[in-house]
């Protein structure tokens, strides 16, 4: 992705960090804090179904493209609304090293 298109950034997303605390019981709770808001262009990569939890639902892979120099990394999710996408890998989008793309998963 150019400089010039930087105008293709046009969903507004939340950032949100992995928090962990101790459950008490020798193991951890996670949940996720919202950090920072960033713009991106999403783009679905596929569509495939799969069986969790005795039930059938659908994996969705995005590249979600961000401007690089964010906090954003595997692990975290980005939110739009009550869509959420955990960040699976990122890599640097452009040799200028402007943009990075991320990798995502999304259940439906």
């Amino acid at each position: 992705m150019s400089a010039g298109s930087v105008g293709r950034l046009r969903q507004r997303l939340v950032a949100e960090e992995p928090v962990d605390a101790d459950d008490e019981a020798g193991g951890a709770t996670r949940t996720f804090a919202a950090r920072f808001e960033v713009w991106a262009e999403i783009d679905t990569q596929r569509t495939q179904p799969d069986f969790m939890a005795a039930r059938e639902e659908t994996v969705v892979t995005h590249r979600i493209r961000l401007r690089a120099g964010n906090a954003v990394a595997a692990g975290w999710r980005l939110r739009k609304g009550t869509r959420v996408f955990d960040v699976v890998s990122c890599a640097p989008d452009d040799v200028s090293g402007g943009f990075c793309s991320y990798r995502c998963r999304e259940i439906v």
